[in-house]
């Protein structure tokens, strides 16, 4: 059997269940449980089919492994979590199968570390939505089939918090977002996470509220953080901001295809011109 520990961030969560959901083959996940109310509420939203998950209690609360993290990775909690991830499959050996984990970042260590053989399903520098299709034997258009559902723009939604502060659409950049969007003649919303920063903005506690406000929109704005990945699970049409010289891995099959990429310090908002929403 093979199985795959999820114990990455949440936008990696979802490009690993979306990739499995869509394959015939046998594979048992294990994830932390920090990952289990994103995986519930898209499974309210409907829009992934039921899996098979085991979660499991790791202790990690900075969204993602400690170890795979820079800030984390040599506090007591790091230990703690590895401690019990090695625990888990002492109990749980798999004799007869292979276990991967997401990344082969750090794996050699986390290897060694952990006193188990793990391979990776993301070689270094791949695209991560083509490498789960490569792993998981996907037919080379399945991506490509996934076509997203494109209409005329009215209402165009702006997420512009991410957990990595470098990947937060900063106020400069929002206000023209706001400008061009209402001089076309679009509806224009921000939905931030706990905190306004005007009257105006939307709020989510939680990933139920986010995948609300993103049904409810035709255009999604955001950064290279989990929102593009529900957007992309989502068949939202989406435009992606990353900093320059930032990581291009982790972009939706659909930005790709599109062409709905670019840096932060972009100005010809393309996508607002209608053209990929005809």
């Amino acid at each position: 059997m093979q199985r795959i520990f999820l114990l990455r961030a949440y936008g990696d969560f979802v490009i690993a269940i979306q990739a499995i959901a869509k394959s015939d083959k046998k594979i048992q996940i294990v994830a932390s449980d920090h990952l289990a109310p994103l995986y519930h509420a898209l499974r309210a939203a409907s829009v992934i089919p039921p899996l098979s998950i085991e979660f499991i209690a790791l202790g990690i609360q900075e969204g993602q492994l400690n170890f795979f993290t820079n800030k984390q990775l040599l506090s007591w909690n790091t230990w703690r979590q590895l401690s019990k991830l090695k625990a888990y499959i002492k109990a749980n050996p798999n004799h007869k199968g292979k276990d991967y984990i997401e990344q082969d970042i750090r794996r050699s260590a986390f290897n060694f570390i952990v006193g188990h053989t793990f391979q990776a399903v993301v070689p270094a520098g791949a695209n991560v939505y083509s490498a789960f299709a490569d792993w998981l034997k996907l037919h080379n258009d399945t991506l490509k089939d996934e076509t997203i559902k494109e209409k005329h723009l009215n209402e165009v939604l702006v997420i512009p918090d991410a957990r990595l502060q470098k990947r937060v659409i900063q106020p400069a950049l929002l206000a023209q977002l706001k400008k061009d969007t209402i001089a076309k003649g679009f509806n224009f919303k921000v939905a931030r996470f706990k905190h306004p920063v005007v009257t105006s903005d939307l709020t989510y506690n939680n990933f139920d509220q986010l995948i609300q406000y993103m049904w409810a929109a035709d255009f999604i704005i955001c950064t290279d953080s989990l929102p593009a990945h529900l957007a992309y699970v989502l068949k939202k049409p989406h435009f992606i901001f990353y900093p320059k010289q930032g990581m291009t891995n982790f972009f939706t099959p659909y930005a790709i295809a599109n062409n709905t990429i670019g840096h932060f310090e972009e100005t010809d908002f393309r996508f607002l011109n209608n053209d990929i929403a005809s």
